[in-house]
């Protein structure tokens, strides 16, 4: 009887860590600029961790998240965006003229 216990005790264990491993959510999404043109090498990081990836050449990216996720996508030229995951989102940059003067100034010196 007691094995038949721990027996059941364990699966229910490995059960409840596979689903929390499970519990995140791909989410694919498209980032654009102001134009409407996509943004190569933009990127994206879950907020709070170092779970990222870049955007590819058609400015698209898949990244797996928990549900409710806060995304940073950053690109130099462009205002720093904070967005809630949600799969098949646009994101559209907006030019950061500031941002881009600095880090002009900061690469000369």
């Amino acid at each position: 009887m007691n094995e038949l216990k721990r027996f059941l005790l364990s699966f229910m264990l490995l059960f409840v860590c596979t689903a929390i491993v499970y519990a995140q959510t791909e989410i694919t999404s498209t980032v654009l600029d102001e134009t409407g043109e996509t943004v190569i090498g933009a990127s994206v990081i879950e907020k709070g961790t170092s779970n990222g990836t870049v955007t590819d050449f058609d400015g698209n990216f898949v990244i797996k998240v928990n549900p409710g996720a806060m995304l940073v996508i950053s690109y130099i030229g462009y205002e720093k965006m904070e967005v809630a995951a949600e799969p098949g989102m646009i994101v559209t940059f907006k030019a950061g003229a500031v941002e881009l003067q600095n880090h002009i100034y900061m690469s000369m010196n």
